[in-house]
């Protein structure tokens, strides 16, 4: 089933760092079912994930990135204040990845957001340095070093709103699947560590704030993998397979609906 030429598919992936490999999953599911993805935008590790999709990696290629990524790949004390980590060797990684340096280059039309602390609003890029805005992206406060960018000091965009809904609407896409790796948790248990505690903090707040911004006039299809908190910052083999498979699953369940609102627009399309 093909839905190009007169219908435009648009991706809003979510953060939650190990998490989001569960985005592969979906990409499978659509990819399996013939629904081209035309449109992508994301957030943190959504957007490492989207980046490298809308790159022209294929699903297949990126879960053996997934399997084989391990957490001493982002390690690299940050001597300086402000963060744990400088950054550096997720910049490395992430350059790695992709092989492409400007937004110009991607295969499929990508978007991912920051926030500047400067401003406190959020920056949406379309352009320029992919690399440099990505690794914005990712840099949840005080783990990652924040990343400059013109006159801009800017932290991981899940801060105003973890899945970037909106933001593919406005790239033009005519329908819009929303993916939420977090989902509804809470914080069961007393954090062990400084990680542990940053994270709860952060995404319960993205939490909060994600459901004023994924709304039905931005959203066609909201898929709630609803992981939690639960090893969010082990980056293993076996979790990657447990999160793509639970990415799968979720994605499987909509089909049905997503392909029926193809048809139904492709009608509607034909009649004006």
């Amino acid at each position: 089933m093909k839905n190009k030429k007169n219908i435009k598919i648009g991706l809003a992936l979510g953060g939650g760092g190990a998490l989001g490999f569960a985005h592969i999953g979906v990409l499978e599911v659509l990819e399996e079912n013939g629904i081209e993805v035309d449109l992508i935008a994301g957030i943190s590790m959504g957007s490492i994930i989207g980046s490298a999709y809308a790159s022209g990696k294929t699903t297949k290629e990126m879960k053996e990135i997934a399997y084989k990524f391990k957490t001493i790949h982002l390690f690299d004390i940050n001597f300086k204040t402000g963060s744990l980590l400088s950054g550096y060797s997720a910049e490395k990684w992430i350059r790695n990845v992709l092989n492409i340096k400007d937004f110009n280059e991607t295969k499929i039309p990508f978007a991912c957001t920051a926030c500047d602390l400067y401003s406190g609003k959020e920056i949406v890029f379309k352009s320029g340095d992919i690399v440099k805005a990505v690794r914005a992206s990712i840099s949840a406060p005080a783990i990652f070093r924040p990343v400059e960018i013109d006159n801009m000091c800017l932290v991981d965009g899940g801060l105003l709103g973890n899945v970037p809904a909106q933001v593919v609407k406005d790239m033009g896409a005519d329908i819009v699947i929303a993916v939420d790796v977090l989902g509804e948790y809470n914080v069961s248990k007393k954090p062990n560590s400084i990680t542990t505690t940053i994270f709860d903090c952060i995404f319960l707040q993205q939490n909060f704030i994600t459901k004023t911004k994924v709304t039905k006039k931005n959203t066609d299809f909201y898929i709630n993998l609803n992981l939690g908190l639960d090893k969010q910052h082990v980056f293993s083999k076996k979790y990657a397979a447990k999160y793509i498979e639970r990415g799968r699953e979720e994605t499987l369940k909509i089909i049905p609906l997503l392909k029926d609102k193809i048809e139904k627009i492709k009608q509607k399309k034909k009649l004006k």
